[in-house]
């Protein structure tokens, strides 16, 4: 005996690719948690971030432009990438500062002026 305008619900033969994805499923990790965890790898490292050969282009490349020809021992490639990177880390340290005084946590085009700025390098 059925009513006459009450609908009763489809029901869904269940699948086993419906019961596979339900039960064998791993809590995703959040990504900010992903991202700390590789900061902390990175800041405990004392490699080079940037990789050597790329760099080794970049320095050949604008070295180009003052003189043809020009080439660079090993260790100086060593020094100037150790520099820029240290260069590079203290300014994104500053510029950090510079967002967390203003109550932010991510970085802006205006932190790292203001950080250039304070530093003389406009």
């Amino acid at each position: 005996m059925h009513q006459i305008g009450i609908k009763t619900p489809r029901k869904f033969p269940v699948t086993p690719a419906h019961v596979a994805t339900a039960t064998t499923s791993k809590p995703s990790k959040r990504r900010d948690t992903l991202v700390l965890k590789e900061v902390r790898k990175l800041q405990s490292s004392t490699d080079f971030c940037i990789p050597r050969m790329t760099f080794q282009r970049l320095v050949r490349e604008i070295a180009q432009e003052f003189k043809l020809d020009l080439r660079f021992q090993s260790t100086a490639l060593q020094a100037l990438q150790e520099a820029a990177e240290e260069h590079l880390v203290g300014l994104f340290r500053d510029t950090g500062r510079c967002a967390a005084h203003a109550k932010r946590c991510t970085i802006r085009p205006v932190d790292m002026a203001l950080t250039r700025q304070i530093r003389h390098q406009t």
